[in-house]
């Protein structure tokens, strides 16, 4: 009987330490749940108020997601933003900055149009930014001095033959084309003249100097009944752009934008994603 008693003593005994071990178990986990937070899942969200620096050798992987600034999604290409780095200068790095959508320059723009069925007289005048070019009816005898040649069969008429004739005075000059204009002409600075269309010239403030700048360039023609231009006094349409130092990227709310030159705002050139 004594026996007995002592082996049920003992079994409960043990069944006490049994429960205090669990009740022991049970707590620890209970700390771990209140204490550690919950795994991050791809729905929650950590807003960081402070420098996230990645270090040489680091690197911001995005692994199938999307890079957002101020909820606007990045989408220029690994290659796109490589030139940026690439054209980074030797000191300091990629400046960032949020604003309204950069601009590039536009360039100032006119036309020469030879009108109408008239056929351009001799003395009729045409001045492109620094240049002011004479149509003759004889060989050309003096500087800038452009030839009105007769029509013929294979060149076309009168008026587009000496338009032309005026495309190569003031985009070439000097003495590559002698029977088209006088050997001392000189090609206006600053512009470029292009053929638009029939007895029509495009003349476009370069690269230097679109903006305003080109704006203040001159371009009219001294009879309107037989020459015109468009605008009647000088260039017109150049937009100032938006100034950047190399490498610079904008982000703004439709996309982001970014530079590889020194943009000034005659020549500022930015590329939008």
């Amino acid at each position: 009987m004594k026996s007995m008693c002592m082996f049920n003593g003992f079994v409960s005994s043990c069944l006490s330490r049994v429960r205090s071990v669990s009740t022991l178990i049970m707590l620890i986990i209970l700390m771990i749940w209140l204490f550690i937070p919950a795994p991050v899942t791809a729905q929650d969200q950590q807003v960081v108020n402070y420098d996230l620096i990645v270090d040489t050798g680091g690197s911001i992987d995005v692994r199938g997601g999307k890079l957002k600034f101020d909820g606007t999604t990045v989408t220029a290409t690994a290659a796109e933003l490589n030139h940026v780095a690439d054209n980074l200068p030797a000191t300091g790095g990629v400046n960032i900055g949020t604003n309204s959508a950069p601009v590039s320059s536009t360039a100032a723009t006119g036309t020469v149009v030879a009108t109408g069925t008239s056929v351009i007289t001799n003395g009729t005048r045409v001045t492109i930014n620094d240049q002011t070019y004479v149509f003759v009816t004889a060989l050309p005898t003096a500087a800038n001095e452009v030839y009105l040649q007769f029509t013929n069969a294979v060149t076309g008429s009168t008026n587009s033959i000496a338009v032309t004739n005026l495309l190569l005075a003031a985009s070439v000059g000097g003495t590559n084309n002698p029977t088209s204009y006088h050997t001392n002409t000189v090609a206006a600075a600053n512009v470029t003249v292009s053929s638009l269309a029939v007895a029509e010239l495009l003349v476009t403030s370069a690269t230097d100097y679109h903006g305003t700048a080109g704006n203040a360039f001159p371009l009219s023609a001294s009879s309107a009944t037989v020459v015109s231009t468009v605008p009647t006094d000088a260039l017109g349409g150049g937009v100032d752009g938006t100034a950047g130092t190399i490498g610079t990227i904008v982000l703004h709310g439709t996309g982001l934008s970014f530079t590889t030159q020194a943009s000034v705002s005659n020549n500022a050139v930015w590329t939008t994603k």
